[in-house]
């Protein structure tokens, strides 16, 4: 906030965009019919931070700096992951096995929390090197794409396998096209989601079906279960803003699952969608997905002045993490990866340039005065 030098301008304070504003008041409003308005208060807290953290920092240092730290931020990550495996095993290695990841011991978490966050952290860093690498010259960009990629595969999370193999062609047909006519994918865009919503029945069977078998999705469908039949009830409001799990014994899950597991050592519901219907209600859901998925996707596609490699980067991380929360909670999940890079994805795109002027090199700057 400082580094903004709001004293010169105090509208310099307000950086986050109308939409994201809504979803997160919503949330604030949500504490007063919260199961435990201590809890949720403390989570919408952290939810408002991050945004207005990540925003702060992307205005004030200016996209190409913050595209910069961004890039070897990650690429030191994965560096770091990478001698977890090899020199401690013990710790970079996934051994431990839930139900959740049955089958999956041996698979590479590096640095990271588990196998999942280290896909994600790979495929974040996958799609920022093939969007907009800045100044890397080809042959250290194919290597660290390459070296990224053998990371991903051996971490074994097939959800980021997956939603960046179907990020990069779009992401790339985004950054290939005209800017000027960019307007124009906005029918194809509302054709492909009429022709989803038609089959919509194939698109969402799976994820229907495995509430009725538990094991489907590596047992995500007894956790689902539980939101389902909470969400039944409760369909308009939900529990309170991060008022579901981990509140000890008020949790509704402890009343709404009928597996001991998902009671005791869940806490988080495995997908973002249903996470937020069970804890803000249909409304919320609504206000967050327009405000952080849908309004920004539309807002690249009729933008002229947004560059292509910004634009095709944009969408790129909006629909990996779109897609991701299909099976991860992490939308408005305050600090979790996931959340951290779509708030710095919707920053790119709303913030234009930095408010902070540029750092001089007095020795150029003495020089020329000589």
């Amino acid at each position: 906030m400082l580094a903004l030098r709001p004293w010169v301008d105090f509208r310099r304070l307000f950086v986050l965009p109308l939409g994201l504003v809504l979803a997160l008041g919503w949330c604030w409003l949500s504490v007063n019919w919260a199961i435990s308005p201590a809890d949720s208060i403390r989570r919408v807290a952290q939810a408002t931070l991050v945004p207005l953290s990540t925003f702060y920092i992307v205005k004030s240092l200016g996209y190409e700096r913050f595209m910069t730290m961004l890039r070897w931020s990650l690429v030191g990550a994965l560096s770091l992951c990478y001698l977890a495996v090899f020199l401690i095993p013990e710790i970079g290695i996934q051994h431990a096995v839930v139900l959740t990841d049955a089958g999956n011991e041996g698979t590479w978490r590096g640095i990271m929390q588990d196998k999942n966050t280290a896909g994600s952290l790979c495929a974040v860093t996958i799609i920022i090197l093939l969007f907009d690498a800045g100044t890397l010259k080809r042959a250290l960009r194919a290597i660290l794409i390459v070296a990224t990629a053998i990371f991903l595969f051996k971490s074994g999370s097939k959800t980021a396998m997956g939603i960046v193999l179907l990020t990069a062609p779009i992401g790339a047909m985004v950054k290939i096209y005209n800017p000027k006519y960019r307007i124009y994918l906005l029918p194809l865009a509302a054709v492909a989601a009429i022709a989803i919503m038609l089959g919509h029945d194939l698109v969402t069977a799976p994820f229907r079906n495995a509430i009725y078998e538990p094991l489907s999705f590596t047992g995500r469908g007894m956790i689902w279960a539980g939101l389902w039949g909470y969400i039944q009830d409760h369909w308009v409001l939900g529990s309170g803003f991060g008022s579901f799990w981990s509140i000890q014994s008020v949790s509704p899950i402890t009343q709404y699952s009928e597996y001991e597991w998902v009671r005791k050592a869940v806490f988080v519901g495995h997908s973002g969608y249903l996470d937020l219907w069970a804890t803000i209600g249909l409304p919320g859901l609504i206000l967050a997905v327009l405000a952080i998925i849908v309004w920004p996707l539309i807002k690249v596609m009729i933008s002229k002045d947004l560059s292509r490699r910004r634009a095709a980067l944009v969408v790129g991380l909006i629909i990996f993490c779109a897609g991701d929360n299909l099976t991860e909670s992490t939308i408005l999940s305050g600090d979790a990866f996931l959340n951290v890079v779509l708030m710095f994805a919707l920053a790119m795109l709303h913030v234009k340039t930095s408010v902070v002027p540029p750092i001089v090199d007095r020795r150029r700057h003495i020089g020329a005065a000589s």
